[in-house]
């Protein structure tokens, strides 16, 4: 098995060669984007239902949950975006819905087909497989989810939860009722 090519999506969602085992040549991403691309005023957002492509994995207390609250989701993926911008970004921080906010907590799960999945990899350091398991289905929310918005859609471009450099935690967003 042989990496022959690595494609990226662009904002527009088209795909690009961005490294070519052929050619050897790498091409740095066509284009990137600043938070500030997200932050419109979505409107009000009553309903969304989020659709895990890829498993989603996160640990509450040092195990793996399969249950998955708006708070869960939005609070590890804010973390996760506030340390890609620390690091990436120049830290220059982002003002966003804190994940302590107590109106987060009024959001409920009206619909829910999630499912555990397994897949394997090998390890060179350990010298094995290794099974690494997540959630995958979809979820649909139902609140206040406006101000949440700009960080949900950032985080379908970062993906959400552990193992996303192995490609874990992708997802798109399906908005249900606007007004």
């Amino acid at each position: 098995c042989a990496l022959t090519s690595v494609y990226a999506n662009s904002l527009s969602g088209e795909p690009y060669c961005i490294y070519n085992h052929t050619t050897g040549a790498m091409r740095m991403p066509e284009s990137s984007f600043h938070f500030t691309d997200f932050t419109t005023d979505p409107g009000e957002i009553d309903e969304l239902t989020i659709r895990f492509a890829t498993p989603f994995r996160v640990k509450i207390k040092d195990k793996l949950a399969s249950d998955v609250s708006f708070s869960l989701f939005y609070t590890r993926l804010h973390e996760r975006i506030m340390v890609l911008n620390h690091f990436f970004c120049n830290g220059v921080l982002i003002e966003q819905r804190a994940p302590d906010n107590p109106a987060m907590r009024e959001i409920e799960v009206t619909k829910k087909s999630l499912h555990w999945t397994d897949l394997e990899r090998y390890s060179s350091k350990q010298q094995g497989k290794m099974k690494m398991g997540g959630v995958i289905g979809s979820i649909t929310f139902k609140g206040s989810l406006g101000p949440y918005l700009p960080v949900l859609r950032v985080g379908e471009y970062i993906h959400a939860g552990k193992g996303t450099s192995f490609g874990f935690g992708k997802y798109r967003i399906e908005i249900g009722n606007t007004t």
